[in-house]
């Protein structure tokens, strides 16, 4: 993955690839084959090992934020690129949303419980 970090003064940023792909929920309509299911799942699932690793949280994994990538010049082998990283942070902070409300950034039917409550950012939002 081309990627860069941008520091500045009080945000940081992440510099990637323009890829023109379809995401995960377009390319199967929220029907996953059920053969593509475990090799999506894993693919994921060390997406975000590397995104956490690198010291970051998503915050907004969902269907439309994966993109379907063709491994192969003829497209029947794919892979997965995980995109959309503007609501992105780092552990550690506090959620500053409104009491009773969403406390992260996100999209709610894909959020965790964590989000209704008054937590820290952890990875545990982007599982």
């Amino acid at each position: 993955m081309d990627y860069d970090v941008v520091k500045g003064a009080s945000r940081n940023g992440l510099t990637m690839e323009w890829i023109n792909l379809q995401t995960l929920g377009k390319k199967y309509g929220g029907k996953i084959p059920e053969c593509g299911v475990k090799c999506y799942a894993r693919l994921l699932v060390e997406g975000i090992r590397v995104i956490h690793e690198k010291g970051y949280v998503h915050c907004d994994l969902k269907p439309e934020n994966i993109l379907v990538y063709p491994f192969d010049k003829y497209g029947s082998i794919n892979t997965l690129k995980i995109a959309d990283f503007a609501l992105a942070k780092q552990p550690g902070g506090k959620a500053d949303g409104p009491a009773g409300m969403l406390k992260f950034p996100g999209t709610a039917v894909y959020m965790p419980p964590e989000s209704v409550a008054d937590a820290e950012i952890s990875a545990s939002l982007d599982i």
